[in-house]
């Protein structure tokens, strides 16, 4: 964590160790993250998700080219300094990328499943950059609209979650991007509800049926 060195990257500054603790100092950000700004405000104008979106591209393309892929992007772990720039926190789950397959990793060591991509609940999938675009695309969603585009395995089933992002397109408003526009019939029988949701310019419609790509390497990267 100390290697990683970004205006868009939480700043470690030092460590020390007690008998039972081992002791970080971080940089402190004063506003607080994504998640209590969505609890305060259920979602954002999509000017705002824009500006925190170039910031949360911005640290995350500098982690890639470290060779780091993040695994766990979701709001609470974005901050929000005094000067409203956003910064990547909560390294714990940090790696260089990996070479093998997750095999028999368990699920709580992947990742945190609202967010993650539909290959990391395989034994063969594997984290990656896209996997990290993946999540990328749930948290600009989740600012938009006030929930994450699958469900949440805290309010429904996990097999109901993992349905969902292997088979549910995240963007079913007909008129919301090129793609948007021919989606399949499971994404057109919930364009009702969607239309209740608050509203997406089809740039951004767009951009996250990019990064919500359901094959790895038709994903945005």
């Amino acid at each position: 964590m100390h290697k990683l060195v970004s205006p868009h990257m939480l700043r470690f500054h030092d460590w020390y160790e007690t008998r039972n603790n081992l002791w970080l100092i971080l940089e402190y950000c004063t506003g607080a993250d994504l998640e209590s700004l969505l609890k305060q405000d259920g979602h954002l104008p999509e000017a705002s998700v824009r500006m925190f979106g170039l910031d949360m591209l911005a640290g995350l393309k500098y982690m890639h080219c470290m060779g780091m892929l993040h695994c766990d992007l979701r709001p609470r772990n974005f901050l929000v300094d005094e000067h409203g720039i956003l910064k990547i926190a909560d390294f714990k789950m940090a790696r260089k990328v990996p070479k093998v397959p997750l095999g028999d990793t368990p699920l709580d060591a992947r990742g945190t499943p609202a967010y993650m991509a539909p290959e990391l609940f395989l034994a063969e999938g594997v984290h990656s950059y896209t996997s990290d675009l993946w999540a990328l695309g749930c948290v600009l969603y989740e600012l938009r609209r006030g929930s994450t585009p699958f469900g949440d395995s805290t309010t429904m089933p996990l097999a109901e979650l993992i349905e969902n992002i292997n088979t549910k397109e995240p963007v079913a408003d007909k008129d919301n991007g090129r793609r948007a526009s021919s989606s399949s019939s499971s994404s057109s029988s919930s364009s009702s509800s969607d239309a209740a949701l608050p509203a997406m310019s089809a740039k951004l419609a767009d951009l996250l049926l990019w990064l919500l790509e359901k094959a790895p390497m038709n994903r945005c990267d």
